[in-house]
């Protein structure tokens, strides 16, 4: 019975060792991948200081008329994406949710079967005008 008692205290003792090992490893290894982000935080910063910097050079290298220009483009983008949003919303919500599971079947599609919807779509308006004759 103290062979049995002896032998469990020390089956306890290598468990309990084994956890607090496991648990300083697992410390270990938080502590170093806290270490290597914060190393990557600071390349990064460093590089988007830098890319700012680099920028900033260019930019001031532009001149005044094509900087004015690329402002009046973006003013007509932004007023034509306006009229699209009214436009959109002018439509009914069955025309809406069309549009919306056509861009998703549209979205699953590699580039170059995209067109095979339009064709599909042009076929059956065709059928539909030779059978109305």
């Amino acid at each position: 019975m103290y062979r049995i008692i002896t032998t469990f205290i020390f089956l306890i003792i290598v468990l309990f060792n084994n956890i607090i090992f496991a648990v300083t490893a697992d410390a270990d290894e938080v502590a170093k991948q806290k270490k290597a982000a914060n190393e990557e935080l600071i390349n990064e910063s460093k590089q988007f200081e830098q890319i700012i910097e680099e920028y900033k050079k260019y930019v001031s290298s532009i001149p005044e008329n094509v900087r004015e220009e690329v402002i009046t483009y973006r003013k007509a983008i932004a007023k034509i994406n306006k009229k699209k949003r009214l436009l959109y919303q002018q439509l009914s919500k069955e025309s809406q949710e069309y549009l919306k599971r056509e861009q998703e079947y549209k979205k699953k599609l590699p580039l170059k079967r995209r067109s095979l919807i339009k064709m599909k779509k042009e076929n059956k308006d065709q059928q539909e005008k030779s059978s109305l004759k």
